[in-house]
């Protein structure tokens, strides 16, 4: 078994309100314990209400094992257009020998226990095109695939589109997505949902494996992106914004971390998947546009009787009357 399994990476959580195989919540991530590559393999979990989570009953976790040489990576799961079958794609990246090269690898099943053997559905040269980070969704009419060339120097953020209605046709000329990052850093991981309204939402993380800042992304023309900052800290991983609200609800982030940490109903994480639910700040950032994420605060500062300071995101707290301040934290 997977000992490692409590330090996972790369989460991916997929709300479907009608439920596939009885399940509301369906989630990917790859364990990462002490960074060890060789047990970075997809493992699949589900949930009635994204809280607690466990492998789905007759499955068995990873659902693929490690290539002879190389090792596997971020995975990305979504549904058919005919919402009947359940799809993964994980990148697998191969330093050497007669598989070299960067492929993006599709399985699929119809129950959420067996799955089918992987196809490669693009394949890039090795230290040349990479597709780290992937995201797929359908436009209407074919696929679209959105992804990070970490081979490229300014590690850009690439969107595809299939050449016909399936995921194994082919895709097209890459174009390279334009999101400028506040802190001037480049991106490493994101994950991206296309909305009902032809919008592209997602979160991303910048920096690198060692980790960067986190931000909530939108997208309405595909190519251009602008982003808000969700926290001030610089310790996140790749993440995941579940689309709850498509089903009107809040929506839920699940935030990844470099630290690591043990899993339980909120967690899933190397480090941290936490699910925030019904915060304010959330749902300004989720609900609207991303740069109306105006104001949020975790109170992580010195106590004061007098001065209430200044929130992670947004201006400094002005008092209107009386005394204000931080009993504790």
């Amino acid at each position: 078994t997977q000992a490692q399994r409590d330090y996972m990476a790369h989460p991916c959580v997929l709300f479907i309100p009608q439920t596939f195989a009885g399940k509301k919540y369906w989630a990917c991530a790859t364990p990462y314990p002490n960074s060890n590559p060789n047990y970075e393999n997809p493992c699949v979990f589900s949930s009635d209400d994204g809280e607690t989570w466990a492998a789905p009953t007759g499955a068995t976790n990873p659902i693929v094992g490690k290539p002879a040489i190389g090792y596997n990576a971020d995975n990305f799961i979504f549904l058919s257009v005919d919402r009947a079958t359940l799809h993964l794609v994980y990148r697998e990246r191969v330093a050497t020998g007669v598989h070299q090269g960067n492929h993006l690898k599709l399985m699929s099943t119809t129950d959420g226990i067996t799955w089918t053997t992987p196809v490669s559905i693009i394949d890039g040269t090795y230290n040349s095109q990479d597709f780290a980070s992937p995201s797929i969704n359908w436009n209407g009419s074919k696929w679209e695939l959105i992804s990070h060339n970490l081979d490229n120097v300014g590690q850009i953020v690439e969107i595809r589109t299939s050449t016909d209605a399936t995921l194994t046709g082919g895709f097209g000329a890459p174009t390279t997505m334009v999101i400028a990052n506040p802190r001037a850093a480049l991106w490493w991981h994101s994950e991206f949902r296309l909305r009902p309204d032809g919008v592209y939402e997602g979160v991303m993380q910048d920096g690198n494996s060692a980790g960067g800042a986190l931000y909530f992304c939108e997208s309405t023309d595909k190519v251009n992106g602008s982003v808000a900052r969700i926290t001030a800290t610089t310790n996140h991983y790749k993440s995941s914004l579940s689309t709850d609200r498509f089903d009107g609800g809040v929506g839920r982030l699940w935030i990844g971390y470099v630290s690591v940490f043990t899993v339980d109903k909120q967690n899933v994480g190397y480090g941290r998947i936490d699910a925030i639910v019904a915060s304010t700040s959330l749902q300004a950032g989720v609900l609207g546009s991303a740069p109306r994420l105006t104001l949020k605060d975790l109170f992580t500062r010195t106590d004061s009787a007098t001065v209430p300071g200044s929130p992670d995101i947004g201006p400094a707290y002005s008092v209107a009357s009386g005394t204000w301040g931080i009993s504790t934290n």
